[in-house]
């Protein structure tokens, strides 16, 4: 194959520009990718690097550049190996190319598993004869990939299928309504990979989308998706690209990180909770402050909801609700806790509770 068009002593000295511009990590540059999908590299990118990779050439890249990375800046954090998605965390494209997919001949030369925990053991065998971690984050994409999901389809049955496909990221009981067809749980299958391979490296997913930017049912699904993301740990997340800010998915985005359009945002320390029916619930508190803020989504696409947070004594609650289908963030009156709220279908709403008037 031709050499790399950015071999490691490139990027070295592109690190150093970094560090000397903006400054060590964390006051400057935090987060290096190692690198984008190489697993689609010689579909994507054939004219430097045509061949297909396996799983030592995935491992050999990434070693090269993140030792590059960390020699320069200790303090980075580093993120790989940034595959591309389902069958990536489980095979190489050497698989993926073969004629005879279902013998995954990479993999049985590797005992067998799925490449991502394969990948993890090795790092941390590697890590452990340096004494340098060189990965922080197991870094993944995903995509739901149920039809018409992605995109801007609004018909009926592609609004409830991208508001029930969120289950993918976490349910067991949930099998996946796309070519997958088997349960995904993604997130806590991708943490048990950490836990018996590598512990302590955390997970990232930083290509995500859910489709219906424009839709009433984008801003219900990525709602719940980051809800989820919350709840279950995931250390790390960006959307790609963006929801339009005036988008209902961009409202749904807001609702988490600045829900009042003066920086105020949800808690930072996730809370369980329960809700009834089709009302989806995400709770958290702040680490700083006794304020609590619960994220409620109707996923109904015809029935309201009538909801009454109830969170102890002596909260009065303020409601911040997406009308649905508008890419507006509409503040309601601050009102006694425990105040019963009526949800339309497909509106999601943020309720601060905390301790006003006294």
């Amino acid at each position: 194959p031709p050499p790399p068009s950015a071999p490691a002593v490139y990027q070295d000295e592109w690190v150093h520009h970094l560090v000397e511009r903006f400054g060590a990590a964390p006051a400057g540059v935090r987060f290096f990718a190692m690198d984008n999908e190489p697993d689609l590299w010689s579909v994507n990118h054939t004219d430097v690097h045509p061949v297909e990779m396996g799983y030592e050439a995935m491992l050999a890249n990434y070693r090269q550049y993140a030792a590059a990375v960390k020699a320069v800046d200790p303090g980075a954090q580093l993120l790989g190996p940034d595959v591309s998605g389902w069958t990536a965390y489980f095979y190489s494209a050497l698989d993926r190319g073969s004629d005879d997919y279902a013998t995954h001949a990479d993999s049985q030369r590797h005992g067998g598993g799925p490449f991502l925990e394969w990948w993890l053991a090795q790092m941390r065998r590697l890590d452990a004869a340096r004494h340098t971690r060189l990965v922080d984050y197991l870094d993944v994409h995903y995509y739901p990939q149920a039809p018409g999901v992605v995109g801007n389809a609004a018909d009926p049955a592609t609004r409830s299928l991208r508001i029930r496909s969120t289950r993918s990221l976490w349910d067991p009981t949930y099998r996946d309504e796309s070519w997958i067809d088997a349960t995904v749980m993604l997130i806590p299958r991708l943490k048990r990979w950490i836990a018996q391979a590598y512990p302590g490296t955390k997970l990232a997913i930083t290509e995500y989308n859910w489709g219906g930017e424009e839709d009433a049912s984008g801003a219900v699904a990525l709602a719940e998706v980051l809800g989820i993301f919350g709840r279950e740990g995931v250390d790390l997340a960006s959307y790609w690209t963006y929801p339009p800010p005036r988008s209902p998915a961009g409202a749904a985005f807001r609702l988490y990180r600045n829900y009042d359009g003066q920086g105020a945002a949800f808690g930072d320390i996730s809370l369980p909770v329960s809700a009834p029916g089709p009302i989806a619930a995400y709770a958290a508190r702040h680490s700083g402050s006794g304020e609590l803020d619960v994220v409620l989504a109707n996923t109904s696409p015809g029935s309201a909801s009538r909801v009454r947070v109830e969170a102890g004594h002596g909260l009065d609650q303020t409601p911040f609700c997406i009308p649905p289908g508008s890419g507006r963030i509409v503040p309601g009156p601050t009102m006694a806790g425990g105040t019963a709220l009526m949800l339309a279908p497909f509106e999601v709403c943020l309720v601060r509770l905390e301790r006003t008037g006294w």
